[in-house]
C-alpha cells in the first residue's frame, strides 16, 4: 500500500490528510471541538503499513505523528482543544529545530511499521538550502493548475469554516501536488527500489550523494574491517597545500601555457584566472578557469558552416571519473575506495552494453556523485587537496588540447568542461 500523507497543525485543529496512490481514494482524520476522530487516528497510527509518501515527512509530519503515538496515554484523556494545543506546541519545537536531540526519538517510532518515501530528501542538502525547495514551488514547476498558499497563519485560532478551508487546502491542493510530484519522481523511486532489493541499501528517502557515500562506505569497511559509524562520523580538517604538489606532469609547447602552468603550480589552496588567448587568425577567446570549472566567456554569436569552413562540436566523456581513477585523486588513506570506484566504472560499461538501464543509472549515480563527496567537508571522503587537483588537472588537459588544436590550425570558437566547438578551414 502506498499512501500520500500530509498533516496540518493548529492550536485548535489537527488534520491528517491521506490519498491512496493506486485507488486515488482521499480520506481525512480530524481533531477539533467540532469533530473528534481520535479513535480513528489511533487506529491509523497502529495499522498503516507499506509506503508513506510525504514531502518533508521524515523531519516533520512523521515526527509529529510519532509524538502523538508515543505520548498517546496522556494525550487521549485531554479534551480536543487541549489535545490540539499540545500537538501544536510540539510541532513548533520541531519546526524551530533548536533541540533536535530531545525530539529525534520520535523520528523512529514508525521505523519498522512502514517505509518512508520523503520526496523532499531526493535533493541534496546543499541544493535544498540554496534554492529553498518547497512543495508549492515544485507545483508551479510541474504545471499544477491551482497552487494555493496556506489560507491562515499557523498561529491562528480557527473558526469552524476556516477549518474547512484548511481541509480543502490539504486534501485537494497539497495532496494533489504531492501526487503529481510522485509521478514525476517515479523513475527515481523505482531506482531506489532496485538499489534496496539488489544491494540491501535502505535508501527510499536518500539523495544521490548519500546513496553513493553509503555504497562506497560499505565496500571500504568490508575491506578494512573498520566500523561504519566511526568512519561515517569522522571529519578531516582542510590543510594548507601548494597546488603543484598534487598535479601530474604537463608538457605544454608554448610559452604562454608554460607560464600559466607555473603560476598554477605555485598557488596555494585554490586558483582562478581569466585570460585572452588567440585561437586563430583574427580570433581571440576569453577563458575563465577556477573552482567552477573552465569555460569561454563569449557574447551571443551565431556560427554557420559554409564552403570555406565547417563547424564541429567535440564532447569529452567521463573526464572526472577517468582522472579520478588514473591519478588516484583521494586522500592516501582512502585510496582503496578508488579500486571499488574503478570496478563501478567497468560494471557500468557492461550494464550499458547489456541494456540493463536501471543498473546503468545506479552505477552512473555512483560515478557522478563521488567528486562532490570528495569536496564536502561533512563527508568521510573529504579530500580537499586532491579534489582541487582533480578539477585543475581536467582544466589543464583541456588547455593542452586547446593549445594543440590551435597549433594545428583549428579555430576554437567556444569551450567548457566537457565540450569544444571548432571551426575547420576548408580552404588552404
Amino acid at each position: 500500500m502506498k499512501t500520500l500523507t500530509d498533516i496540518e497543525v493548529y492550536t485548535n485543529y489537527f488534520l491528517l490528510g491521506c490519498k491512496d496512490y493506486h485507488s486515488k481514494v482521499i480520506s481525512s482524520i480530524e481533531v477539533s471541538e467540532y469533530l473528534d476522530e481520535r479513535d480513528k487516528l489511533w487506529q491509523w497510527l497502529n495499522e498503516t503499513k507499506g509506503f508513506l509518501i510525504t514531502f518533508n515527512g521524515i523531519h516533520y509530519d512523521c515526527v509529529v505523528l510519532g509524538y502523538i503515538k508515543k505520548e498517546w496515554d496522556s494525550l487521549k484523556y485531554l479534551d480536543p482543544e487541549n489535545f490540539c494545543r499540545q500537538v501544536k506546541i510540539f510541532s513548533d519545537k520541531v519546526i524551530d529545530g533548536n533541540d533536535w536531540d530531545a525530539l529525534k526519538s520520535y523520528k523512529y517510532v514508525f521505523q519498522k511499521q512502514w517505509n518512508d518515501v520523503d520526496l523532499f530528501l531526493y535533493w541534496s542538502k546543499g541544493l535544498r538550502q540554496s534554492k529553498k525547495i518547497s512543495l508549492k514551488g515544485l507545483g508551479i514547476q510541474l504545471g499544477y493548475p491551482v497552487v494555493m498558499e496556506l489560507p491562515y497563519e499557523p498561529s491562528s485560532y480557527l473558526t469552524e469554516d476556516q477549518m474547512q478551508d484548511i481541509k480543502v487546502y490539504n486534501l485537494k491542493h497539497d495532496l494533489g501536488i504531492l501526487e503529481l510530484l510522485t509521478e514525476s519522481k517515479r523513475d527515481e523511486i523505482v531506482l531506489r527500489q532496485y538499489i534496496q532489493s539488489s544491494y540491501k541499501i535502505d535508501c527510499w528517502s536518500w539523495d544521490a550523494p548519500k546513496i553513493a557515500s553509503e555504497y562506497l562506505l560499505d565496500s571500504y569497511c568490508k575491506q578494512t574491517h573498520k566500523d561504519k559509524r566511526d568512519i561515517r562520523n569522522s571529519r578531516y580538517d582542510k590543510p594548507h597545500f601548494r597546488i603543484g604538489e598534487h598535479l601530474p606532469v604537463f608538457n605544454f609547447k608554448t610559452k604562454f601555457f608554460q607560464n600559466l602552468l607555473k603560476e598554477i603550480q605555485a598557488s596555494y589552496n585554490t586558483f582562478s584566472k581569466e585570460f585572452v588567448y588567440t585561437t586563430g587568425k583574427d580570433h581571440n577567446i576569453k577563458i575563465s578557469i577556477g573552482v567552477g570549472g573552465i569555460h569561454s566567456v563569449v557574447s551571443n554569436t551565431t556560427y554557420l558552416s559554409n564552403f570555406k569552413s565547417i563547424i564541429y562540436t567535440s564532447d569529452i566523456a567521463s573526464l572526472y571519473p577517468t582522472n579520478l581513477i588514473n591519478y588516484r585523486f583521494i586522500r592516501p588513506e582512502l585510496e582503496i575506495v578508488l579500486d571499488k570506484y574503478a570496478i563501478v566504472k567497468q560494471d557500468r560499461l557492461v550494464a550499458k552494453k547489456q541494456g540493463d538501464k536501471t543498473k546503468d543509472v545506479f552505477l552512473k549515480l555512483i560515478l557522478n556523485s563521488t567528486s562532490g563527496l570528495l569536496d564536502s567537508e561533512y563527508s568521510w571522503l573529504y579530500s580537499p587537496a586532491q579534489v582541487n587537483a582533480l578539477r585543475i588537472t581536467g582544466q589543464l588537459q583541456l588547455l593542452r588540447t586547446l593549445e594543440e588544436l590551435t597549433l594545428n590550425d583549428f579555430q576554437v570558437l567556444s569551450m567548457n568542461t566537457d565540450k569544444f566547438i571548432l571551426s575547420v578551414n576548408l580552404v588552404n
